[in-house]
């Protein structure tokens, strides 16, 4: 059975562990760590226990009140994230033996280390278990926006996740296109040989647009995803838009505050074009074009850009490219069918 309450304390639980995952993340950055017992790794463990606990806690219900054995007991789309709890343990075993052995990783290495990348898997499953549960067992093909709510949370948690360990590649963050950037970075890094600063900037322009394709991938992919099967409530655009990176907006403690509004304004102007279930393919061009376009805006007014105008339009225009294709691929198969269903009271 749906019960938006019982999923709701799941993504309570869940924000406790992505917050974690976060605060963590921040004095990774900030901090020489020499020890994995750490006041954050407390949070972040702290957080998984609670997560791993509720779930046990549902299936033991389910076995008490049915009398069903364990496996058929487990609430439909929390098979995964019972599944999550188990790679998160695995990874976390194997995260203290890492440090251990190699010690405490820092910067990059830190989102690529294997025990880490098992940790983000067993995270990414436990926190989709109410979007599984939902795509299974709701009967509303036009959802109400508070009854949706355990979805979006669901969605915007993994988004944020895959933001946290591509994080370098996060342009949002990274600003790769602005003045203040272009300057640190070739004060340390100009080639002494003929050409070498030109070339520099050449990869620092492609770097930048790479960030941009990579960043409109896991922004807006879980938005196509979730179109795939509702017609999203309004306000469903700006959240998936904007929590993502409220988190990872934690993770400079929030110097570039000035995207959050910027995003939730490009989410609120997509939920406005997405009223009436219409509009899918032009809001799949048309939101890329607007998130892209009013940062460089922002940026040039807050930092000044250093990038030609041309690179600027075509990081625009590809991303709009990599974005209708990504609805595409997971747009359902007759559109003018979704939504058909009754609304959710």
């Amino acid at each position: 059975m749906l019960t938006t309450g019982k999923n709701m304390t799941t993504m309570l639980c869940a924000l406790w562990l992505i917050v974690g995952v976060f605060i963590d993340g921040y004095h990774h950055q900030t901090d020489v760590l020499e020890s994995f017992f750490t006041p954050w790794h407390a949070m972040l463990y702290s957080g998984f226990g609670a997560s791993a606990a509720w779930m046990l806690y549902l299936v033991w219900r389910n076995v008490r009140l049915t009398r069903q054995p364990i496996l058929q007991a487990i609430p439909v789309g929390y098979g995964g994230g019972l599944l999550g709890v188990a790679v998160f343990l695995l990874g976390g075993i194997g995260d203290l033996t890492w440090h251990e052995i190699f010690g405490i990783e820092q910067d990059i290495a830190a989102l690529l280390s294997p025990s880490h990348l098992l940790l983000l898997v067993g995270i990414l499953l436990i926190v989709t278990s109410p979007l599984r549960q939902y795509w299974t067992l709701s009967p509303y093909a036009k959802p109400s926006f508070r009854s949706f709510i355990p979805v979006l949370l669901s969605a915007s948690f993994a988004a944020a996740m895959m933001g946290f360990f591509l994080m370098y590649s996060w342009e949002l963050r990274e600003m790769v296109p602005a003045q203040m950037w272009h300057d640190r970075y070739l004060s340390k890094f100009i080639p002494i040989s003929s050409g070498g600063e030109e070339l520099l900037l050449q990869d620092l322009q492609i770097r930048g647009i790479m960030n941009i394709l990579v960043t409109t991938g896991v922004m807006l992919f879980p938005i196509y995803w979730l179109m795939k099967r509702w017609q999203l409530p309004f306000g469903s655009v700006a959240v998936l838009c904007t929590l993502p990176n409220v988190f990872i907006g934690m993770l400079s403690a929030f110097e570039g505050w000035a995207i959050l509004p910027l995003v939730l304004a490009v989410g609120l102007i997509g939920d406005l074009m997405l009223l009436g279930g219409k509009r899918r393919r032009l809001f799949a061009v048309v939101l890329p074009i607007l998130l892209w376009g009013f940062y460089f805006i922002v940026l040039a007014l807050l930092e000044g850009v250093w990038w030609p105008a041309e690179t600027l339009g075509g990081a625009v225009v590809l991303s709009a490219i990599v974005s209708y294709a990504l609805y595409t691929l997971s747009a359902p198969s007759a559109e003018s069918g979704s939504g058909s269903a009754g609304i959710s009271g």
